[in-house]
C-alpha cells in the first residue's frame, strides 16, 4: 500500500479524520499539489497538511545532505500550499475538500512523512516535523491523533524518545594495546 494512503487510513482509524490525497490547488496564478489534507470533527477549526517523501536511509554524508535539502524543500512546499489554500476561493476549497467546514478553519498544521528515515534534527521542527511511518504505527497512541495540533505537537516533541534521553554523555577511557579509546556513556559506569 502506498505510504500516503497508509497514513490517511491511520488518521481515519485512530482519529476519525476525513482526508483527500493529491489535490491541486491554485490561487494568485500559482499552483501547488497537496499530498494529503485531513480534517476531524474533533477539532473543527483545524486542518492537517502532509507531504510524503520516500527517502532512502543515507549511507554517505553527501546522501544525507541531499536528503535534508529535499526535506527542506518539502517544508517550503507545505508552507506554500497552506498559503495558497488560504488564498484560494472558498468555492474551490469546498469542491476539492467538501468534508471541511472552511468558514471555521483558522489553524493549519504541517507534517512531513517518510517511510523509515528520521532527519528532523537538521530542520526547523516548528514548521513541519519530519516523522516516519514506523513512528506513527508503533509509538503514537489514539490520543495523539485527537486533533491536527495534538498530532503536530506530538511529532514535534517526539515524546516517545524520552526514555532514551538520559542525560549528557560522559566518556570512559579504555586502553587496548597502545591505543586509548574514549567510550561514551550516560549515567554511571558499571562497577563503580
Amino acid at each position: 500500500m502506498p505510504m500516503l494512503q497508509e497514513f490517511g487510513l491511520l488518521l481515519a482509524q485512530k482519529g476519525a479524520y476525513s482526508y483527500a490525497l493529491r489535490k491541486d490547488i491554485s490561487a494568485r496564478g500559482e499552483d501547488a499539489e497537496v499530498d494529503l489534507l485531513a480534517w476531524t470533527k474533533k477539532a473543527p477549526n483545524e486542518v492537517l497538511l502532509a507531504e510524503a517523501k520516500a527517502l532512502l536511509t543515507p549511507d554517505e554524508p553527501s546522501e544525507n545532505v541531499r536528503a535534508i535539502a529535499e526535506l527542506a524543500k518539502a517544508q517550503r512546499q507545505l508552507v506554500r500550499a497552506a498559503q495558497l489554500i488560504k488564498e484560494s476561493p472558498i468555492g474551490q476549497r469546498r469542491q476539492l475538500y467538501p468534508f471541511v467546514p472552511w468558514e471555521r478553519i483558522d489553524t493549519y498544521r504541517l507534517l512531513i512523512v517518510t517511510p523509515d528515515s528520521q532527519y528532523g534534527h537538521a530542520l526547523d521542527e516548528s514548521i513541519a516535523p519530519v516523522v516516519t511511518m514506523d513512528a506513527f504505527k508503533i509509538h503514537l497512541r489514539r490520543r495523539d491523533y485527537a486533533s491536527p495540533s495534538v498530532l503536530w505537537a506530538t511529532c514535534k516533541t517526539r515524546s516517545w524518545l524520552a526514555p532514551y534521553a538520559t542525560g549528557p554523555l560522559q566518556y570512559s577511557p579504555t586502553k587496548i594495546g597502545d591505543v586509548t579509546y574514549e567510550l561514551p556513556y550516560t549515567g554511571e559506569l558499571l562497577g563503580e
